[in-house]
């Protein structure tokens, strides 16, 4: 049987999402994160440019479009990525990519609260058990601002962030495309990030030796870890349902751990093991088919305004 190239793609892009958090840990931790947002943005920005004059990138036909792309920019982009490394700069990869699971069950809470789904008993219950399992892992029982619970809690907003780009991003891309969409979701996030990446610059200016290496996986992260996946996400949320695409994100623990173990040494603990499980049935109760009513028209997408 052929495998669609939607299937593909998804798979791809939870490929390198997840290496993304390995090779991201080694570069945040040389460079930090205001740096490393600002040169993973802006460069990840310059190519979208490019090769959107060879895809035929439109300009946004209403102001109501150029709004929301500048949401999308912040929520997808800027915010997204800033939350991202900072988690990376004070917690684990592994951790990110558990709690980073938790993506599906904030975009269906998100779609539910801007009246694109219903929310179900089951799907509530979806919700509560895969937070309970984030929160368990940022140990909230037993709170305190240590490193690692700060670096949890980013990841925690982080995937809410994303969440949100998700759902609001599959409309522009159903309007104008994947390329166009990409492109000036970037130009947005380029923008907004400038005023909390360029401090960053003073990493430079330090003296401090960086090792040889990092130029090689600092490229990896900006072409295959950003340019790539982003496209491909973008790809199959034209075939794809938001929540569905969102499914797709527990795949990463299962490659992020199978890296971070030789790569950064890593050992996933005991809670470890019970936060994925709480996260992934919750996920596999707030997305499988019946734990929701969509509104709007045939097809499980609300009417575009």
């Amino acid at each position: 049987m052929r495998v669609r190239r939607e299937i593909w793609a998804l798979l791809a892009v939870q490929f390198l999402f997840a290496s993304n958090a390995v090779i991201g840990r080694l570069n945040v931790l040389y460079l930090g994160p205001r740096l490393l947002v600002l040169v993973r943005i802006l460069s990840a920005t310059g190519i979208f440019l490019v090769l959107g004059r060879r895809f035929g990138v439109q300009l946004p036909k209403a102001r109501r479009d150029v709004a929301l792309l500048f949401v999308c920019g912040i929520l997808g982009v800027s915010l997204n990525q800033t939350l991202f490394l900072s988690g990376l700069y004070y917690s684990t990869a592994t951790n990110s990519s558990i709690i980073g699971t938790s993506i599906p069950v904030f975009a269906a809470a998100i779609a539910a609260a801007s009246g694109l789904e219903r929310l179900s008993a089951t799907k509530v219950c979806g919700i509560a058990l895969a937070l309970s399992g984030a929160l368990f892992l940022a140990h909230i029982e037993d709170f305190h601002l240590g490193r690692g619970t700060l670096g949890d809690l980013f990841f925690v907003a982080n995937s809410l962030s994303y969440a949100g780009y998700l759902v609001l991003s599959r409309r522009l891309v159903q309007r104008y495309g994947a390329p166009t969409q990409i492109v000036w979701t970037f130009v947005m996030g380029a923008i907004t990030i400038l005023p909390f990446g360029l401090p960053g610059l003073a990493v430079l200016g330090s003296g401090a030796r960086l090792p040889w290496w990092l130029l090689l996986t600092v490229g990896y992260t900006i072409v295959f870890a950003t340019v790539f996946p982003y496209f491909l996400n973008a790809f199959a949320l034209r075939r794809v349902d938001s929540s569905t695409a969102a499914t797709w994100i527990y795949l990463q623990p299962l490659i992020a751990v199978a890296l971070a173990v030789p790569i950064l040494g890593e050992h996933p603990s005991p809670r470890t093991g019970v936060a994925a499980l709480l996260i992934f049935a919750g996920v596999l109760l707030s997305t499988r088919r019946g734990a929701e009513a969509t509104v709007g028209p045939p097809g499980g997408e609300a009417a575009t305004p």
